[in-house]
């Protein structure tokens, strides 16, 4: 098993083919702030092109999967709104259209 661990809020971990992303903000029912969303993305992006990934498994830390956005980090500037939303996209495009299967562990 090795560890690749881009961020705080995303580690990474390859068992085999297998790679796991977890989110990383227990104390926050790892909800997902602009960093948590990016790490995210690009965990899954970097999946995505890695020929030795099959399958990838996305969990949390401390008992819960993802509370969602993390609605302190979030404000009403339409331009980060914007950005927010342009970020979550990415997200739902790797996981649906990704070669590899993401099997959420919750």
């Amino acid at each position: 098993m090795s560890d690749r661990t881009p961020g705080a809020a995303a580690p990474v971990e390859d068992d085999g083919s297998v790679r796991a992303l977890t989110l990383h903000q227990p104390g926050r029912h790892n909800a997902l702030d602009p960093t948590g969303r990016q790490e995210l993305l690009t965990a899954l992006r970097d999946a995505s092109r890695d020929e030795r990934c099959r399958a990838v498994v996305p969990t949390g830390a401390g008992g819960s999967f993802c509370a969602g956005g993390d609605i302190r980090s979030m404000t009403p500037v339409p331009e980060e709104s914007a950005a927010r939303t342009e970020v979550v996209t990415g997200i739902v495009r790797a996981v649906v259209r990704g070669p590899e299967p993401v099997l959420v562990a919750v």
